[in-house]
């Protein structure tokens, strides 16, 4: 796809998720009059974003699947498995729905294949989701079933398919009451938490990575951007996380990782806390025209307290939430099991350490320095945004433009 129509996409991409179920379905079908291929890949987009779509849109997302299947990588088989269909693309790779092509058992499994023509940088990461995964094992987070190289050298992840609906969306249609989604959430900090014990950040946690099966059991999904903290791993084991080439997806990136700081735990209880106060008000703490925008409010904004959005919230759930959107990392909680123990006291009404916490905050960053010398005039503060990382988002990548 060249770049020009890349870019119109991923804006009738972005205006689409925003939008209810019937706007969204006359956007898709204004667009099919007009560019039928397009409103087919606007479609299938729409669709992996949203598991039941409507039924305007699935003659479209059959279309975009013929599409995708004269792409060479969606041909054939990879090991014992035969790709059926793509059922989601990013950036640098393409998941692809598969079965077992043999008749040892049957069994349908996610594979995510990464693009041809990537640097070796992109390569190596990819290896690198693998080995993280590999050393994974929890309920909560989607499993690593096999892996392999292909023909042509690029690498290749088999991954537990997961039917089921992003964590938001669940919330949504299953109009889960306030205890109900805080033991959802639960079980994801649980997941992050056991990630963190095993030295792994995510770096990227988000609706969209979190899906909750028909039993109502969510999965942490997409360790791409994930980054190992072991200590034992040579520097040719790791890829470069230094800030010109970090990605995020900047509505749930923590301050530090905006500015291109180095990224620790404390950035996925940032971004927990993100996602909780989306779960909480069906909305996030901050909105902008552009996600450099969204950023800059994240590093300099204070965040509404979700009550604001729904006054019917207990002070208690406030404190939890602005607790982990401190700006300064040893204001939040200092691990995501800390934030769990916060969340099952309240869930056994028991009095919650956040309240402390931020007061604790507050007198720190009140702190007044002393007036300067009479004769040495006070110099004006500095303006203007703080020097966010001049890395391309993740969310508005250009696989064109890859690097």
């Amino acid at each position: 796809m060249i770049a020009g129509r890349w870019r119109r996409l991923k804006t009738l991409f972005h205006d689409g998720v925003e939008m209810p179920p019937g706007e969204r379905d006359a956007l898709v079908a204004r667009i099919t009059a007009a560019d039928q291929e397009l409103g087919a890949e606007l479609a299938s987009l729409l669709a992996a974003d949203d598991p039941s779509a409507s039924r305007l849109m699935r003659p479209l997302i059959a279309r975009s699947e013929a599409l995708l299947a004269d792409d060479p990588d969606a041909a054939g088989t990879l090991g014992p498995y035969r790709l059926i269909r793509a059922i989601g693309r990013g950036g640098v790779s393409t998941v692809f729905l598969a079965a077992r092509a043999d008749d040892h058992y049957h069994q349908r499994v996610a594979v995510k294949v990464i693009q041809r023509g990537l640097d070796a940088q992109e390569i190596q990461r990819f290896h690198q989701e693998r080995q993280i995964l590999a050393g994974l094992d929890h309920p909560n987070i989607a499993r690593l079933l096999d892996g392999g190289t292909m023909a042509d050298g690029r690498p290749y992840l088999v991954m537990e398919h997961i039917e089921g609906w992003h964590i938001d969306d669940y919330c949504t249609r299953h109009r889960l009451e306030l205890e109900e989604r805080l033991q959802l959430f639960l079980a994801v900090v649980r997941a992050v938490s056991y990630a963190h014990r095993h030295r792994v950040v995510h770096r990227d946690i988000k609706p969209s990575n979190v899906l909750v099966t028909v039993d109502g059991v969510p999965k942490l999904l997409d360790f791409g951007i994930a980054k190992l903290l072991d200590p034992s791993l040579s520097a040719a084991e790791l890829v470069s996380t230094r800030p010109s080439l970090q990605r995020m997806t900047a509505g749930y990136a923590s301050p530090e990782q905006a500015r291109g700081e180095p990224v620790t735990e404390a950035s996925d209880v940032y971004a927990l806390g993100v996602l909780l106060y989306e779960l909480l008000t069906s909305r996030p703490p901050f909105v902008g025209d552009s996600p450099v925008a969204v950023a800059y409010q994240h590093v300099r904004e204070e965040p509404q307290p979700p009550s604001t959005h729904d006054p019917e919230l207990p002070p208690e759930v406030d404190a939890i939430v602005m607790a982990s959107l401190a700006k300064r990392v040893e204001d939040r909680y200092q691990s995501a099991a800390d934030m769990r123990d916060d969340i099952d006291r309240y869930l056994a009404g028991e009095p919650v350490l956040a309240a402390g916490m931020l007061g604790a905050g507050a007198a720190a960053t009140q702190v007044v320095p002393p007036a300067p010398p009479a004769d040495e005039p006070e110099e004006p503060e500095e303006e203007g945004p703080p020097p966010l990382t001049t890395t391309i988002l993740e969310m508005t990548r250009d696989p064109s433009e890859a690097s």
